[in-house]
């Protein structure tokens, strides 16, 4: 019940999945991989097609389970995202690890997290595109 609140799928509840919007076959894809508290959680691309306060909600719900001692993997392909739920970093280029660390050393770099992406996958960043 909590996720089902926690995830604003209580109104649905009683629908099909095939009746559901993407965004809210979305919602209970998610919670239904979190119902059983994995302390080992993999997760490809968990924002991606969601609307906004998805994305919060489920931002919000990472950050504190992770307080709660569980490990999160992610992918993604929003930098934002990474920068504000991950604490270590690794940027994969054709199938393979190029670079990693914690975000800091990486967001550290000249130009943050953006351009240390652009250099470590053979990239031009936005400093060298401009002179």
């Amino acid at each position: 019940d909590y996720l089902i609140e926690r995830f604003d799928l209580v109104p649905h509840q009683k629908k099909q999945f095939r009746e559901l919007s993407g965004g809210l076959k979305r919602r209970v894809v998610l919670a239904r991989a979190l119902i059983n508290d994995p302390k080992l959680i993999i997760l490809d691309e968990p924002t991606a097609g969601v609307d906004v306060e998805l994305r919060r909600v489920l931002w919000r719900y990472l950050a504190e389970i992770n307080k709660d001692g569980r490990t999160i993997l992610l992918t993604s392909h929003y930098l934002e995202e990474v920068e504000r739920l991950c604490r270590h970093v690794a940027i994969v280029s054709k199938g393979r690890v190029v670079r990693e660390g914690t975000k800091d050393e990486i967001a550290g770099s000249p130009g943050g997290l953006e351009n240390a992406y652009l250099i470590a996958t053979g990239a031009e960043p936005d400093h060298v595109a401009g002179q």
